[in-house]
């Protein structure tokens, strides 16, 4: 049987692997999902690594600053975080979970690992509000709050299958929200100094 032949058989078949099944372009070659996770998973590492350089070579002496702590924190957590829910298909798949299912379960998973983090990263903006409002604008905590609790929905609609779901795409989306919150963590840890030096 010829490589054609076993794609077109997986593209028939509803329960073929996730590795064969996600979505057709407009040039017609197909998106790879644990590709996609892959790559995720590398830029994310990345991020982390690049975090670390800054901080060794961009603090002063002494202990970071609290809104400084925050961020790297943030920064960190989004990006293994990523990593790790990259990763978490991938694992599912390999265990035999059947695409529907496997995308259900990613999403339940992202969501037990979000919400205490999330949990844990409210009670730390509680704890120093003032110092973190130095280096985040204030028009950034509505809009942050909204675009997580809109993931949260979208998570549980997926870990529920409810509509047309568990789709890759929803869980790719929650992704990209993290990984997207990473990276501006890292662009404001270069640019955006608390006291503003």
């Amino acid at each position: 049987m010829k490589k054609g032949d076993v794609e077109s058989d997986r593209r028939r078949d509803p329960k073929a692997p996730a590795t064969t099944r996600v979505a057709t372009g407009k040039t017609g070659r197909r998106l790879d999902a644990f590709d996609t996770l892959l790559t995720l998973a590398e830029v994310s590492l990345g991020l982390a690594g690049f975090a670390g350089i800054v901080v060794v070579f961009g603090r002063g002496p002494g202990a970071l600053a609290p809104a400084d702590s925050f961020r790297l924190l943030a920064l960190v957590g989004c990006s293994l975080g990523t990593l790790f829910l990259s990763l978490v298909p991938i694992a599912l798949n390999a265990v035999g979970l059947p695409e529907p299912e496997l995308w259900q379960w990613s999403s339940a998973i992202l969501l037990a690992v979000a919400v205490p983090a999330h949990l844990f990263a409210f009670l730390r903006i509680r704890r120093h509000v003032a110092e973190i409002l130095e280096v985040l604008p204030i028009y950034m905590l509505p809009i942050g709050v909204s675009l997580f609790l809109a993931n949260f929905i979208a998570q549980i609609c997926n870990a529920l299958g409810v509509g047309s779901l568990p789709i890759f795409g929803v869980y790719l989306i929650g992704l990209i929200l993290y990984l997207g919150f990473a990276a501006l963590q890292f662009a404001r840890m270069l640019f955006v100094r608390p006291g503003g030096s």
